[in-house]
C-alpha cells in the first residue's frame, strides 16, 4: 500500500486503473490476490522441478552446416569469407 497525493490518485491513477482505493473490502481482495499468487508460484515451481527431473541426464546435440574453412597463407591480407 502506497500513499499518494489525492489529486494524483483521483485524476491519474484511478481512471487508468493503476490503483484502487484502500477500503477494507479492497484490502481483503488484495490479500486474497497475494495468497493466490503465492499458491500459483509454488505450483509452477513444483511443475518446473518435475520437468527438470525428466531432463536430468539427457544429452542434446545440435548439428548444423558450417562454412568451408578458408585459410590465408599471407597474414598481411585478411581472409575473404563467402557471402551467404
Amino acid at each position: 500500500m502506497v500513499k499518494v497525493a489525492e489529486d494524483n490518485g483521483r485524476n491519474f491513477l484511478l481512471p487508468k486503473k493503476l490503483a484502487i482505493q484502500a477500503t477494507e473490502a479492497n484490502k481483503t481482495v488484495i490479500e486474497q490476490m497475494k495468497a493466490a499468487s503465492v499458491r500459483r508460484s509454488a505450483k509452477e515451481k513444483t511443475e518446473a522441478e518435475a520437468l527438470a527431473k525428466q531432463f536430468e541426464g539427457l544429452e542434446v546435440k545440435f548439428l548444423r552446416k558450417s562454412a568451408k574453412a578458408i585459410s590465408c597463407s599471407d597474414r598481411s591480407r585478411p581472409a575473404i569469407l563467402p557471402r551467404r
